[in-house]
């Protein structure tokens, strides 16, 4: 089986929160590059360095707290974990906990696993992320707290352990809405921990 070995990263077109990239790939024993294309959160940063994102898996003994909104790209509602973007010089810890507050105006947290860095979506960016799972103390007070004009649209709200399956088909039958693959996952992972836990 033939090797790959990558070669010179450029990128072809950039903005502030996303460029447009390509990346000269050899195959083994051939000197005439393919080109693959990607969009890259900052051409600039290498990998190693730490992850672009956080994602926070919030969660206490009977709820999950979850967000929706309106994606531009899929032209629907999304539900999916509060996250957001590491600020420069901000550890992933830190951007977490802030982009829980922000997004869902919990403050009382505390944080119990965080994931290594993974992919988000290999074959399309170079986009990495961690996964921190945090325990709230209360879910009463959750809501959006942001003032971010590009997250109007966003809504924090709860789903209740024992509801997650009635929530999933109701809101899989919605034309206007789509779950990200990271809270679909993180809910059947919640959801099985509290069938395990009953069971013992």
């Amino acid at each position: 089986m033939g090797s790959l070995v990558l070669g010179e990263r450029r990128t072809i077109e950039g903005t502030k929160y996303l460029s447009f990239c390509e990346v000269d790939v050899y195959a083994h024993g051939n000197t005439n590059p393919s080109k693959y294309y990607y969009a890259s959160r900052n051409p600039d940063k290498d990998v190693a360095s730490g992850p672009d994102a956080v994602f926070v898996l919030a969660y206490n003994d009977t709820d999950v707290v979850l967000t929706k909104q309106l994606r531009p790209p899929l032209g629907k509602r999304v539900i999916a974990l509060p996250a957001g973007l590491v600020e420069p010089g901000e550890s992933y810890i830190d951007a977490a906990l802030r982009e829980l507050k922000e997004e869902t105006n919990a403050t009382e947290a505390k944080v119990t696993l965080v994931s290594p860095m993974v992919c988000l979506s290999a074959g399309l960016s170079d986009e990495t992320g961690v996964i921190v799972f945090v325990e709230v103390a209360d879910t009463h007070y959750i809501k959006y707290a942001g003032n971010d004009p590009m997250e109007a649209d966003l809504s924090a709200f709860v789903v209740k352990i024992d509801q997650i399956d009635s929530f999933i088909q109701e809101e899989s039958r919605r034309s206007d809405t789509i779950f990200d693959s990271k809270c679909w996952f993180a809910l059947q992972l919640v959801r099985a921990s509290k069938a395990w836990s009953k069971s013992k």
